[in-house]
C-alpha cells in the first residue's frame, strides 16, 4: 500500500552509488529515488521478469534472470545478453562479480564468465581448476585471489594457482556451496547446505 513493492518473493537488494534502491523480485524490477519509486517489466525494458540477482558494477545496473540472461541498464535504456545474441551458454543467471580491474564475473548453471573490456571468456572445468563450474556466489579480495562457491565444493584461484575443497579433503560441511564472503582479516566465510565453515590459509583470526 506505501509502494510499488508486487506480492512476490523479493530476491535481491541492491544500493546504488547515486543513493537509489534497486530492488530485484519474481515480478520484475523496481527502484525508489528519494520518496519516488519505478517499477520495470516486460511492457518496458525487462525480456525475463522472474529474477535472481541486481548489482552495480561499472555504474552500470546488471540484472540477472531466470529465463532472459543479463540485462543491463544505462542512460535509461536496456541492453540484453542471452544465449542467442552473446556467450552465455545458460539463460539462468546465479551471481554478479567485479574485480578491483573492473572485470565483471558471472554465473549461469553450467559454466562461469569473466567480461573484460567488453570480451567474454568461457569458463569450466576444462579451462580453469575449479572443483565446479556451477558457480553459486564470488568473493574478490583482490584482483589475485578469488573465491568461488560451487555446486561442488569450494574453490581458491591465487596468484594463478587453483586450490579445491569439498568433504573429502576438508573439513567443508557439505558439498553444496552457496556463498562466500572475505573479512578484512583474510577469513573466509563459507556457507553451505550444512552449515557455516570459515577458512583462511595462514590461520583463522577472528
Amino acid at each position: 500500500s506505501n509502494s510499488l513493492l508486487p506480492n512476490a518473493p523479493v530476491v535481491d537488494i541492491e544500493c546504488g552509488t547515486d543513493g537509489s534502491i534497486w530492488v530485484a523480485t519474481y515480478h520484475g524490477l523496481l527502484r525508489k529515488r528519494n520518496v519516488n519509486w519505478d517499477s520495470f517489466d516486460l511492457t518496458n525494458g525487462l525480456v525475463d521478469t522472474l529474477l535472481r540477482k541486481v548489482k552495480e558494477m561499472n555504474g552500470k545496473i546488471y540484472v540477472g534472470s531466470t529465463i532472459g540472461g543479463i540485462s543491463v541498464f544505462e542512460n535509461n535504456g536496456w541492453s540484453h545478453f542471452n544465449t542467442s545474441n552473446s556467450n552465455l551458454e545458460g539463460n539462468q543467471i546465479r551471481f554478479f562479480e567485479e574485480s578491483p580491474n573492473s572485470t565483471i564475473w558471472a554465473g549461469s548453471f553450467w559454466h562461469f564468465y569473466a567480461i573484460e573490456n567488453g570480451i567474454w571468456s568461457v569458463l569450466d572445468n576444462s579451462n580453469t581448476g575449479i572443483s565446479d563450474p556451477r558457480v553459486n556466489d564470488m568473493a574478490i579480495p583482490s584482483d589475485n585471489e578469488l573465491h568461488f562457491a560451487t555446486h561442488v565444493g569450494y574453490s581458491i584461484l591465487k596468484n594463478g594457482e587453483w586450490s579445491g575443497f569439498t568433504i573429502l579433503n576438508s573439513p567443508l560441511p557439505h558439498n553444496i556451496v552457496e556463498m562466500v564472503e572475505v573479512d578484512a582479516k583474510g577469513n573466509a566465510w563459507i556457507g553451505t547446505f550444512g552449515g557455516l565453515a570459515i577458512y583462511n590459509q595462514n590461520g583463522i583470526d577472528l
